[in-house]
């Protein structure tokens, strides 16, 4: 499984151009081919909903020192329930 490191740095959009190319990068390293392909198809079939890429962006944001769950559910929100689904399909996809 890769590795993800966050960046402080974060694009106009929201992401974190860094977090994104070493996560990539790491992928390369450990993986064969194809298991690399359907790790990152599945990485970016999460990020593909717009509730999931709001809930990467702000944590992006927030950098190593992160966010409690109720903190990310006052910011977006957004109903616990609901939130919990959404993490638990990023952490599914890492």
């Amino acid at each position: 499984m890769a590795t993800s490191i966050t960046s402080s740095i974060v694009g106009k959009n929201g992401l974190s151009d860094l977090t994104l190319h070493i996560w990539f990068y790491e992928c390369d390293k450990i993986m064969s081919k194809k298991s690399r392909d359907k790790q990152v198809a599945k990485a970016l079939a999460a990020l593909g909903h717009e509730a999931r890429l709001d809930v990467y962006r702000l944590l992006v944001r927030a950098g190593h020192s992160g966010l409690l769950v109720g903190e990310i559910a006052e910011r977006l929100d957004m109903p616990a329930s609901t939130l919990s689904h959404h993490l638990g399909t990023l952490v599914d996809a890492s």
